[in-house]
């Protein structure tokens, strides 16, 4: 059976015949050699988003349970990562929000300081945004850039749920 022709058979039945991969987790290994896209520690492939084509590793690729996680921090296109993988949509989807990054990104925001006065207010000017920055975004004199290990000035913001979102969705819909 393709990969293609899988759509029809629940996805934790699955096995697939993509190449040489007979399972979801080769299948993801498949498509993240295609893509050229490096395994990390954290047993993702990071790399170029094959969608978006943006310049910079913004694309995550993981195993989550029965399904390929994949995003892209520039674009979100989810649909659009599948069909340049060469995946059927419906064995991609959205990471699950882990309630540790929940908690450690809100620590983070809630150790930055308010933009007001800061390198921010430069630096939106810069953008042509000439208001004063709300509330929610703040400043961070030193962050660790994933990529390089370097520490860089970084503006933040709080994102906030709508209420009675589905999360699930939410991430699925999110217009990066």
């Amino acid at each position: 059976m393709s990969a293609a022709g899988v759509a029809g058979v629940p996805a934790q039945d699955r096995v697939v015949s993509y190449g040489t991969a007979t399972g979801i987790a080769d299948i993801a290994t498949e498509a993240a050699a295609r893509l050229n896209l490096t395994h990390g520690r954290d047993n993702k492939w990071h790399g170029r988003c094959p969608a978006c084509g943006y310049t910079k590793h913004t694309l995550e690729l993981a195993v989550e349970q029965d399904r390929i996680a994949v995003s892209c921090n520039a674009c979100g296109d989810i649909t659009g990562i599948a069909a340049a993988m060469g995946i059927p949509r419906d064995l991609v989807r959205a990471p699950s929000p882990r309630p540790s990054n929940v908690a450690r990104a809100l620590d983070t925001w809630q150790s930055a300081t308010p933009a007001a006065g800061s390198l921010v207010e430069p630096y939106l000017r810069s953008r042509g945004i000439t208001c004063p920055p709300p509330a929610s975004i703040r400043f961070l004199s030193r962050q660790r850039n994933w990529g390089d290990g370097k520490t860089y000035p970084a503006m933040i913001s709080l994102v906030q749920r709508v209420p009675g979102a589905d999360d699930h969705a939410a991430l699925e819909l999110a217009p990066y």
